[in-house]
């Protein structure tokens, strides 16, 4: 188990603390001999402590000896079975560090096709990303490469909160997905920008014009999505 150690002032409360992820409360220790997550240690003979932080290279033994864990799911999966994944989802979702875990492997060409389906299912079935966990999808977009992995981002961003600050970012992201060979990529990538268009309305007239040429040139299954999508603006 690794442990990030972030020096602090002696009056910093317990504090839950994980990269990307969802606020979660320190569990009560049961006679460990290693600090919990988030919990905030004194250092022998100093003034100073750290906060206890879980890090990527430790999340694979947040599991107990007889079950396979999340991680070593996510990096067996064959790369084609929609049910593998559901079960995964199924197995692990109630998990304390599920969505910790998912934001760790986002980032990982190797592993961000299986992440990027699960945080789509747990955002589909009513689950949402506090400002951390949406900053960290938002700054995993560059390393996105499987058009799979890009689609499933896409169809997550109705579910994410978009800071001001990442918005630029974001539309970098759908202008390359705009450039797509995949009419699925390209579809969502429309709706992406309606997206941000909602949201910022400086946006608004680039989308509208758009949205008004794609009704033209784009491919009959693409219309298709942008005539259902403006139906709702």
């Amino acid at each position: 188990m690794e442990f990030a150690e972030s020096i602090c002032h002696m009056d910093v409360r317990h504090q839950a603390i994980m990269r990307g992820a969802q606020t979660a409360r320190p569990r009560q220790r049961h006679g460990a001999s290693r600090p919990l997550i988030g919990e905030t240690v004194r250092s022998p003979g100093s003034r100073m402590c750290y906060t206890a932080e879980w890090t990527p290279a430790s999340l694979k033994t947040m599991t107990t000896p007889d079950r396979v864990s999340l991680s070593e799911e996510i990096a067996s999966w064959d790369g084609k079975s929609a049910a593998a994944l559901q079960s995964t989802y199924e197995r692990h979702c109630a998990e304390e560090y599920f969505v910790a875990t998912i934001l760790a492997h986002v980032a990982d060409v190797a592993l961000q096709r299986a992440a990027t389906w699960l945080l789509k299912k747990h955002l589909e079935t009513g689950h949402s990303l506090g400002a951390a966990g949406c900053r960290a999808i938002f700054g995993a977009l560059p390393v996105l490469e499987h058009w799979e992995s890009r689609l499933h981002i896409l169809q997550c961003v109705s579910c994410l909160d978009v800071p001001e600050d990442e918005s630029a970012g974001l539309e970098t992201f759908l202008d390359a997905c705009l450039e797509s060979d995949n009419k699925f990529v390209r579809a969502w990538a429309y709706n992406g920008f309606n997206e941000l268009s909602l949201r910022f309305p400086r946006y608004r007239e680039k989308v509208d014009g758009m949205l008004a040429c794609a009704s033209v040139s784009e491919a009959a299954s693409v219309r298709a999505r942008i005539r259902n999508m403006t139906k709702r603006r």
